[in-house]
């Protein structure tokens, strides 16, 4: 009789292991379904849990897919536009990067050089004052901010020119095409963001930078017929209407960030 119960005592603690061990499989393959696609515990709470997840991922992929920057592509895509701006934008109209890839592969990082130059010259570097020799610097933390604001606004600019442009090639036998302007913006834009540091040496110096924004119209305007469908015999008007409509948005966006902008007075 002892032998029995010594047996049935063993087949019931056998049963009980065996329940203990299921139930931790379950629950590790629950902890495993909650999981984010970016290794972090998802809120099991409906909509929410989804929406930070896609984010979480989205802003992943971003990172993995932009930074650090590819250095021999920004220079090699530079020096095309600046020494090649007649023949560079077949190039430009034939590949296939997105907007998206644009800015994170080119434009997000050619757009510090005029942020951070600036920030240099204002609060670190400083203005003299012209006959009376004394040098003025911008308090830093309001440099900073400065150079936050005009990082986001040069950024910005781009896209709602682009907006713009799409809307109007039409008007000029060309089409809408929003990636297609996006790029003429973006790449036209290089040189004058690379002469904004020049303001480094000398603000002589820096009063180059508006040649090398001309010589990106000069690049923009060989631009127009590959990446908007703009005939040629209308390039000039065309031009000429990109312009101010370019002016107009960077003066509204200025006067958008005046409320923002730190005063240096």
């Amino acid at each position: 009789m002892s032998d029995k119960k010594k047996e049935k005592a063993n087949d019931q603690n056998a049963q009980a292991k065996s329940s203990h061990s299921d139930q931790s499989c379950h629950q590790t393959e629950s902890d495993m379904a909650q999981e984010g696609c970016c290794g972090k515990t998802a809120d099991t709470k409906g909509e929410t849990s989804s929406c930070s997840t896609t984010s979480c991922c989205l802003v992943e992929e971003a990172f993995s897919r932009y930074f650090p920057p590819n250095v021999n592509d920004l220079v090699s895509v530079c020096r095309e536009v600046l020494l090649n701006p007649k023949n560079c934008w077949g190039r430009f109209a034939n590949d296939a990067l997105t907007i998206k890839d644009v800015y994170g592969k080119y434009i997000i990082w050619l757009a510090l050089i005029p942020a951070v130059c600036g920030f240099v010259r204002q609060s670190l570097l400083g203005f003299t004052v012209p006959f009376i020799g004394l040098t003025y610097r911008v308090p830093f933390f309001k440099g900073l901010s400065s150079a936050i604001l005009q990082y986001g606004f040069q950024l910005l600019l781009l896209y709602v020119g682009a907006l713009v442009v799409a809307k109007i090639s039409p008007k000029f036998s060309g089409r809408e095409d929003l990636t297609a302007s996006f790029k003429l913006l973006a790449y036209s834009s290089i040189p004058g963001m690379l002469a904004a540091c020049l303001q480094l040496f000398s603000l002589a110096l820096a009063s180059l930078g508006m040649a090398f924004s001309l010589y990106g119209l000069y690049i923009l305007f060989h631009g127009i017929p590959k990446m908007t469908g703009v005939p040629e015999e209308r390039r000039w008007p065309f031009l000429g209407v990109i312009f101010l409509v370019m002016i107009a948005i960077g003066i509204i966006l200025h006067l958008l960030q005046i409320p923002f902008a730190p005063k240096t007075f």
